[in-house]
């Protein structure tokens, strides 16, 4: 399944402003329900105002500059995303991603999660900013069933593997690198090589692969 950034963004937004309205409406409705049930115009005039309506009117004010302060934070995030920086052809036009027939997934992430789930999420992110038409597997977003990583190898039209510690020992990636080897895909090597973040030397890593 393709992603389309700009699409996500937009029904995010959409979704938030809506439950936001809708919480403060409920909101409002409620205290002025519970405020016009217990409140007596002694007690109204004890707390300086003139009736439970007034209350309410100002807990509604209340609630409305919450909502306009949300709506001017989603604002600022979406501003934020529309400005990220995106790859362009020489006509300033988002270049069109295809896929092969039989293919679903522009590249595939693989990695080990104890060193490598972190920085491939971020990976993941990066990519989707500068081509958010892009289809990037991850296996936290995508993985539907642990007994399909071959298929889901085959619909990919590369596989990027993220190089660290304990990669080699991980059942699963071996088998994805089988995979990827087997029917010839196109292999992107990412190594990490901070030992504070997992990292291991290419000489460790070639001393612990199969």
């Amino acid at each position: 399944m393709r992603r389309d950034g700009s699409l996500t963004l937009t029904l995010t937004l959409t979704l938030a402003v809506i439950l936001t309205l809708t919480l403060a409406v409920i909101l409002t409705l409620t205290l002025t329900v519970i405020l016009a049930l217990t409140l007596t115009l002694t007690r109204c005039a004890e707390m300086g105002v003139g009736s439970a309506f007034t209350i309410s009117m100002i807990m509604a004010v209340w609630n409305l500059v919450l909502v306009v302060v949300i709506l001017a934070l989603i604002a600022h995030r979406a501003l934020q995303q529309s400005n990220a920086p995106t790859l362009r052809c020489a006509g300033g036009k988002e270049p069109k991603l295809t896929l092969d027939a039989g293919k679903q997934y522009h590249t595939f992430l693989s990695h080990v999660w104890s060193t490598g789930q972190d920085q491939c999420a971020v990976i993941k992110r990066s990519i989707q900013h500068l081509l958010p038409s892009v289809s990037v597997f991850l296996d936290v977003d995508d993985l539907e069933e642990i007994g399909k990583l071959e298929s889901y190898i085959d619909a990919s039209a590369s596989v990027l593997i993220f190089l660290s510690k304990g990669y080699f020992a991980s059942r699963n990636c071996i088998r994805e690198a089988k995979q990827t080897v087997a029917k010839g895909i196109p292999i992107i090597l990412v190594h990490e090589a901070d030992p504070a973040k997992g990292g291991l030397t290419l000489e460790q890593s070639k001393a612990r692969s199969p």
